[in-house]
């Protein structure tokens, strides 16, 4: 991996299952509802840009790990990130990333690639940066691709939770994992109108003043019309 600006295939894991085994935690949010918010409008932006993205999340499984790396393993992928939320008996707050803690060639690009996530995502929110860390995380160790593992915040923390902005966080994602700022390649949509300008020449009270300007109007060859209004 020479450096994130030649990727263009990425694996996202929305991390835990829906069902089944490693239904992910549960705090002021459900993990799995706020990882999923981040995922997919991550997704939506990187393909948005023309981005290649395999989608390595289950939903149902009573194995989902070894099913991630399958998804992932399966394709040739320059990034994959996996999305989660932390959880501590809400005594804690703050964003911190992953990767596996193992010996490997690229870790030291590995480390930087988390680092620039991990910071764009404390910056642009305000969460507490708790920085990169290590661990033998079974989605780290195996899958083929350098990986991260995300906590974007804690999921008991209403601190953080107050702070959670979807849209902010996806973007800083995107920047950490592309090097560039997301902006919307969709142009300003503006609603079509179908409405038309009304010209008023005058409210009057008496019905004959209001017909004799009419007939003054149509005699300087303009089309008028009477509407009765409240005064």
């Amino acid at each position: 991996m020479k450096g994130f600006e030649v990727m263009s295939i990425y694996g996202i894991d929305m991390g835990h299952t829906l069902s089944g085994t490693g239904t992910g935690a549960v705090g002021v949010v459900k993990e799995t509802d706020k990882n999923r918010e981040v995922g997919k409008r991550l997704i939506a932006m990187l393909k948005e840009k023309g981005h290649t993205v395999v989608n390595c999340t289950v939903d149902k499984s009573n194995n989902d790990l070894a099913d991630r790396v399958k998804l992932a393993n399966a394709q040739k992928l320059d990034l994959f990130i996996s999305i989660h939320l932390n959880a501590f008996n809400g005594s804690a707050d703050g964003v911190e990333t992953y990767i596996y803690s193992g010996s490997y060639n690229g870790k030291e690009s590995n480390r930087s690639m988390a680092k620039r996530i991990n910071d764009e995502v404390a910056q642009s929110v305000g969460f507490r940066n708790r920085g990169v860390k290590e661990n033998n995380f079974y989605v780290l160790r195996e899958t083929v691709a350098p990986a991260v593992l995300i906590e974007i915040g804690f999921c008991d923390s209403k601190v953080d939770m107050d702070k959670w902005n979807t849209e902010k966080i996806a973007a800083a994602m995107f920047k950490g994992i592309t090097g560039t700022a997301y902006a919307s390649s969709t142009p300003s949509q503006h609603t079509p109108s179908n409405k038309g300008f009304r010209v008023v020449c005058g409210t009057y009270s008496n019905r004959e003043n209001a017909v004799a300007q009419q007939n003054r109007l149509k005699e300087a060859g303009f089309d008028s019309f009477l509407v009765a209004v409240d005064l």
